[in-house]
């Protein structure tokens, strides 16, 4: 394959595919009835989608992680195939929309977001129920916010 070979994108780093998985959260955590803990999970689960989704609307090599000689990356702009393609951190994620969307995603809405990574990220790589008791009042204005601003600065109405 010459350098001027136009190569497409990896379906598994797709924008419209990264949409619809946070969607399918997005849905899942409006209609949970099992209580706020439950809803705070999914929350936290599609906004990391979102974000991903954001991403690569630029670019899958956005979302790619630039170890390993930076197979990830390659293989983001269609060339090669890592054995387990990775993704960079979720904090990474909304470090990069704060640069790249400045206008509409801010530190605010990073920190936002990465509140609800943290407990995400307590709930599965933990013993500990970080979503149990935690009132809606202490993210669920803060997770709207990231979404609209994830949706301002990539789509007006999905992708």
């Amino acid at each position: 394959m010459g350098l001027g070979s136009k190569v497409k994108p990896p379906r598994m780093w797709d924008s419209q595919q990264y949409w619809l998985k946070a969607k399918a959260y997005f849905d899942r955590m409006q209609a949970e009835s099992g209580g706020a803990a439950d809803a705070a999970l999914f929350a936290a689960m599609s906004l990391e989608y979102f974000g991903r989704a954001a991403l690569c609307s630029v670019h899958p090599a956005l979302n790619a992680d630039p170890q390993d000689e930076g197979a990830h990356i390659i293989f983001a702009f269609g060339v090669g195939s890592p054995k387990l393609p990775k993704t960079i951190p979720i904090h990474s994620v909304y470090a990069r929309l704060v640069k790249i969307f400045p206008a509409v995603f801010t530190k605010e809405h990073q920190d936002a977001a990465d509140h609800l990574a943290k407990l995400r990220n307590e709930e599965m790589h933990t013993a500990l129920l970080p979503f149990e008791g935690l009132s809606e009042a202490k993210w669920l204005s803060g997770y709207y916010d990231v979404v609209f601003a994830v949706m301002e600065g990539t789509w007006k109405e999905g992708p």
